[in-house]
């Protein structure tokens, strides 16, 4: 982080509440813009991603769906944690990339 900005630079950028990044903005009295957590949008992620050729379907995928939409009601996660989700245990098909059987196996024990 530059230890100075000058008066007519903006920018934009994202931390967490109790990071030592966040304690370096609130020492120089930077506007902090809280954005709550929004159930639609996350919605919105689940049902783009679930519109894609996948590489996880049947019921590992729909058990992984129902998860996932369990945490976004019974918490209020951010969208990137989403995002996150849906990229690494859902990952859309892709050429050349597919799971292999371990991987396959690990997610039908552990989901």
């Amino acid at each position: 982080m530059p230890k100075y900005f000058p008066k007519n630079v903006k920018v934009i950028v994202t931390a967490d509440g109790q990071s030592e990044s966040m304690k370096y903005f609130n020492k120089l009295n930077c506007q902090k813009v809280i954005i709550p957590s929004d159930p639609c949008l996350m919605k919105s992620m689940i049902e783009w991603q679930n519109e894609k050729p996948l590489c996880v379907d049947g019921p590992i995928k729909e058990k992984l769906l129902k998860t996932l939409d369990e945490i976004i009601k019974k918490t209020e996660v951010a969208s990137l944690f989403v995002k996150s989700y849906l990229c690494c245990l859902l990952p859309e098909k892709m050429e050349g990339f597919e799971l292999k059987d371990d991987s396959i196996n690990f997610l039908q024990k552990n989901v």
